[in-house]
């Protein structure tokens, strides 16, 4: 997208949603659209989120393999799994859904998987293939159990069953400000995480409304927070509703 076409497109976007809820997408379209509301609905532009896209098309064996294996998830895990949905949800600051009904249905379908050594210690969900590709995630390690290389192992093996059975490519979301995250799929010869991974870069844009001190919503002076365009680690400044007028 050009500029000139984000220009052009934004009147009608707010004239169809003068909420707004957030803008996805690569740079320099972001940008561009960022640019646009700020032109027209006079706000202010502010650093948000930014996510990378990694994905593999081949599994290296890893040089430091955990104890355990990987397993399917059943029925008899489904407490667990509830908990670390739940875990997972407040630790990335990301909307809950219907936890219960969500882990449910991925156990059924075959769609989440766990790595088990004595006890559970991971998971990781997966999406059905589409256009050869599978989507992962969320990968979760509860914190007493992590930096025992569990999550890399679990998302190495799910990545190399989905290659030799109804997928090309392997890929997953991550935060570029969780190391952790990134550490999964790093693209590093050296790295005992490498798992022959790409990345691409990815943005998201939220737009906020000011808030009153009587908690009235106005307009006015709304704020879009929106990702770096520096394929890094951004500083993320978020903006207090509360502290607009």
């Amino acid at each position: 997208m050009s500029a000139e076409a984000a220009q052009v497109l934004m009147p009608s976007l707010l004239e169809a949603d003068p909420e707004l809820p957030g803008v996805t997408g690569v740079q320099p379209a972001v940008s561009y659209l960022a640019e646009a509301w700020r032109r027209v609905a006079g706000g202010r532009v502010e650093v948000g989120t930014s996510q990378a896209i990694y994905w593999l098309e081949h599994v290296n064996d890893l040089p430091l393999q955990p104890g355990g294996h990987c397993r399917p998830a059943d029925q008899s895990d489904r407490d667990l799994l509830i908990k670390w949905m739940d875990a997972f949800s407040r630790e990335t600051d990301t909307p809950g859904t219907n936890v219960e009904s969500d882990v449910e249905r991925r156990v059924r379908d075959g769609h989440i998987y766990v790595w088990e050594d004595e006890h559970l210690v991971s998971m990781v969900g997966r999406r059905s293939s589409v256009a050869g590709v599978v989507r992962l995630g969320p990968v979760y390690t509860p914190p007493e159990a992590r930096r025992h290389g569990y999550g890399t192992a679990l998302v190495a093996e799910v990545s190399r069953h989905a290659l030799a059975t109804d997928a090309t490519k392997s890929m997953l979301y991550t935060d570029l400000a969780n190391s952790t995250s990134n550490s999964i799929y790093q693209c590093s010869p050296s790295s005992s995480c490498d798992l022959s991974a790409v990345r691409r870069s990815r943005h998201q844009v939220f737009i906020s409304s000011a808030v009153s001190a009587s908690g009235s919503r106005s307009w006015e002076s709304p704020t879009l927070l929106l990702a770096s365009p520096m394929p890094v680690n951004p500083t993320l400044t978020r903006v207090d509703p509360s502290s607009q007028s």
